[in-house]
C-alpha cells in the first residue's frame, strides 16, 4: 500500500492492512493502528485520515496527498458518524 506524509504534522505511514485490521477488532482504539486511518472516497479516491493530528488527507495516485481541513473535514466527519454510526 502506498505511503505518505501527513502535510501538517509529518507523519509518515499509510493505514494498515485488513489483516492488521482484523487482528485490532473489538479494541477500543483499533482506529489508530498504523499511521492513518482509511474514511471512505472522494471521486473514487481515498480519504485517510492522519492518526497523529486527525488531518483529512486526500490520495491521489500520483503527486502528493491534498491536506482537508476545517468544513470539509468535519462534513466527512459527520457523514461518516451519521451512516457508519462509529467515530472518525
Amino acid at each position: 500500500m502506498k505511503k505518505v506524509t501527513c502535510p501538517n504534522c509529518g507523519n509518515y505511514g499509510s493505514p494498515p492492512t485488513v489483516e492488521e485490521s482484523a487482528k485490532a477488532f473489538g479494541i477500543e482504539e483499533d482506529q489508530n493502528i498504523g499511521a492513518f486511518r482509511m474514511r471512505g472516497q472522494i471521486e473514487g479516491r481515498p480519504i485517510w485520515i492522519c492518526n497523529q493530528c486527525d488531518a483529512g488527507l486526500w490520495i491521489k495516485f500520483f503527486g502528493k496527498p491534498k491536506l482537508i481541513m476545517g468544513d470539509v473535514l468535519q462534513g466527512l466527519k459527520n457523514d461518516w458518524e451519521s451512516g457508519t454510526g462509529s467515530k472518525f
